[in-house]
């Protein structure tokens, strides 16, 4: 079991009422659909644990994606499934791999805009004076923390099909079987999110001021 199962602060002892998975068949050969059923019905760590396992790469990717950097997303992650250990009962109508990354997802964009506030200010009260390496790393980061911005100001339709699409890297198909819309939604809500994307960000490179985002569809 790894040190952060340690940390899901509960007893190991499976619900007497529940009788334990088959001795025959490991944690391994189990699907997720089946773990995440003990789990809700014993709250024994070894079940969440394998779905930890399972999951804890891609989660840290989504995270590393947004943050850009990976101590944070490390850090990130592990709140993450801390959050889904907590909030398990929250968990209904979709794979918990997917339940988790949106909760890293979540996570990263408030951790990206929490930056960005805390930058700007910084900026507006003591105006750093760098070397020109510096200040290249500076516009990075400042063009990754608009990017999550813009992302995060979309409409939550636009949002969802926007991360799901290039975040998760679904295809359009497993978008629409995912959200219940269908092909032609997910095509409609995807061309505008990208569409409003490239008009926040043309707006925001031509050093227009930020003002309300325009949306459409």
């Amino acid at each position: 079991m790894t040190d952060l199962a340690l940390t899901w602060c509960v007893s190991g002892a499976e619900n007497p009422g529940h009788p334990p998975m088959s001795l025959t068949r490991g944690l391994a050969d189990a699907s997720e659909a089946e773990l995440v059923e003990r789990f809700r019905a014993t709250r024994a760590p070894r079940f969440f644990d394998e779905l930890y396992q399972r999951s804890r790469r891609r989660v840290f990717a989504v995270c590393l994606r947004i943050v850009g950097d990976a101590a944070r997303a490390e850090d990130l992650c592990h709140d993450t499934f801390v959050r889904a250990f907590q909030g398990f009962d929250r968990f209904s109508g979709t794979t918990f791999a997917a339940w988790v990354c949106r909760i890293g997802v979540n996570l990263s964009l408030n951790e990206v805009r929490h930056r960005t506030v805390a930058a700007r200010s910084e900026r507006q009260h003591d105006p750093p004076v760098t070397p020109a390496g510096a200040e290249r790393r500076l516009v990075s980061r400042e063009a990754l923390d608009r990017a999550a911005a813009i992302i995060e100001g979309l409409e939550p339709h636009q949002r969802r099909v926007f991360l799901l699409r290039h975040l998760d890297e679904l295809s359009y198909g497993e978008i629409a079987e995912r959200t219940g819309w269908t092909g032609e939604q997910v095509r409609s809500f995807l061309q505008n999110a990208r569409r409003n994307f490239r008009i926040a960000w043309e707006r925001w490179s031509a050093g227009e001021p930020r003002g309300e985002e325009h949306r459409h569809g």
